[in-house]
């Protein structure tokens, strides 16, 4: 390990340069978004619809300058329906600032997106093959933001010269990647790269490649400060050679430049708004941040399925899972995929009427409820049957389809005026079901480590994520997220919102 990192700050001449690339279209279009920004912040300040369409254009920008593919081919279908609301209902709602920016920047959009070809594409490619390189086997990283799609990666390997071997990697995983390459591609000015990509080299040749009009000189960030002559230094820059852009005034800085905390702000905010008529059970949970702008809700003291570099599959509670760890989500509800495991593997015949007895108990509850009001009834269960946990928001969880039982069934069934007979049988059903639903996450978890291969942990450390499905169940796929860090803020969301992955940007 120290021989590693002993190679990433070895003495030897580095070139670092930063090439621009420029496009008439990309530049009027900047131009008018940040035209558009300063007069919202001047003029419309509290019009959060407006505050959101600004967000909308900005990521549309970060997309097209950004992407390996044809600017005609950048926005996805789903991003162009929500600008066309957008834009219609700002014109029904803000007349004057339509006429005056929107239609500027929606012609400047529509303007981008009708052209074909891509400056960053064609530089990143003549990059690699530059005739100055004319080493054999020559190994290149090249390192973005956010993973690229399998596309924008075909787009780049297919014009490659035959012995140039290119590795794709997001700035997350490049950080963990222990190898050191010919020559280092980062997409993006070395701001927008951060301090990792401007003082660690794991090449001799380092280029970052990003558009004119951004603000792209390189800053020297260094790992140690100067403390005078007689003390240490940092020698990062020594032997380093730094060939910066035109010093002509640049007007912009590279967006995104919303803190993931405020992004997740918004995020939160909107489904409030979204759900304000609506009255949900709110629940304590984490936010963990995962790579490609990425975050899930995770319940406290809930056991997520994690991933070691080794291929390993452990069941680590939220709390104590490790920045750069690998979580493994479902992309199904978690307690629905168990139940149907469960039904089909392990009840098998048995499964309705097991069901049945679970939901009859369930009918019983909600009757109760209705009659007495759930405060009045979660005050009988305490004084009169001894469920001292039983509170207005717990019951109403024991109602879910995923609860198989309070663990005060047996307090509970008598409250429901069940009989001795009624309670033995649906006791024993509780029991069945518990056990076929243990036995079946067991056999999700033997499931999941079958289907990961060395090849699946390879592509996770490049992109920071993996799709995959298992053989043994239908319609049913996994991802491998890797985790960037873990705010320790407890917040309470709707359970409709845990254990789903959701986008920042």
């Amino acid at each position: 390990m120290i021989s590693e990192v002993n190679r990433l700050y070895r003495k030897t001449d580095i070139s670092i340069k930063v090439e621009e690339v420029s496009s008439d279209p990309v530049t009027r279009l900047a131009m008018s978004i940040r035209e558009l920004k300063s007069e919202v912040v001047a003029n419309y300040q509290g019009h959060e619809d407006v505050t959101d369409l600004v967000f909308l254009f900005r990521k549309i920008l970060y997309k097209i300058t950004t992407g390996l593919l044809d600017y005609n081919e950048i926005l996805r279908s789903e991003d162009k329906d929500e600008l066309r609301a957008s834009l219609s209902l700002a014109h029904k709602s803000y007349p004057s600032l339509f006429d005056a920016h929107l239609k500027k920047v929606g012609n400047s959009l529509k303007s981008v997106l009708e052209t074909e070809g891509n400056p960053l594409i064609e530089r990143v490619i003549d990059s690699i093959n530059d005739q100055r390189f004319e080493m054999r086997d020559m190994s290149v990283a090249v390192v973005t933001k956010k993973s690229l799609i399998e596309e924008e990666r075909y787009r780049v390997a297919s014009h490659l010269r035959l012995t140039t071997s290119v590795s794709f990697f997001t700035e997350n995983g490049f950080r963990v990647d222990t190898e050191d390459y010919d020559k280092v591609i980062y997409i993006g000015s070395p701001n927008h790269c951060g301090m990792y990509a401007t003082n660690t080299f794991k090449s001799e040749s380092v280029t970052f490649i990003t558009y004119d009009f951004y603000d792209n000189s390189f800053v020297k960030r260094e790992t140690l400060n100067r403390f005078g002559e007689d003390r240490s230094i940092s020698t990062v820059y020594e032997d380093v050679e730094i060939e910066q852009p035109s010093m002509r005034k640049k007007t912009l800085l590279m967006p995104p430049t919303m803190e993931p905390s405020e992004l997740l702000n918004r995020f939160i905010m909107k489904a409030q708004k979204e759900n304000q008529d609506e009255d949900p059970e709110l629940i304590e949970a984490m936010v963990v941040y995962l790579e490609n702008n990425h975050f899930i809700f995770i319940p406290r003291d809930v056991k997520m399925k994690t991933l070691t570099s080794e291929g390993e599959v452990n069941d680590t509670k939220v709390e104590s899972i490790d920045e750069g760890s690998y979580i493994i989500v479902r992309n199904k509800s978690e307690s629905k995929l168990i139940g149907e495991v469960a039904d089909e593997f392990f009840l098998k015949d048995r499964r309705d009427e097991f069901r049945d007895l679970q939901l009859k108990w369930k009918e019983r509850l909600i009757e109760s409820i209705k009659e007495y009001g759930v405060d009045r009834f979660s005050y009988l269960l305490r004084t009169k049957h001894s469920i001292t946990y039983a509170n207005p928001i717990i019951i109403k969880t024991w109602i879910k389809e995923e609860t198989i039982a309070p663990r005060a069934i047996e307090k509970l069934l008598p409250a429901l005026k069940y009989d001795e007979a009624e309670i033995e049988e649906t006791l024993i059903a509780t029991k069945e079901i518990r056990s076929a639903h243990l036995k079946a996450g067991r056999l999700i978890s033997k499931s999941i480590m079958d289907a990961i291969s060395p090849e699946m942990i390879e592509i996770v450390k490049e992109r920071g994520f993996h799709t995959f499905e298992s053989e043994e169940f239908t319609d049913v796929t996994f991802n491998i997220e890797r985790v960037i860090y873990i705010d320790n803020e407890v917040r309470e969301v709707a359970t409709s919102q845990l254990m789903k992955l959701y986008k920042l940007i």
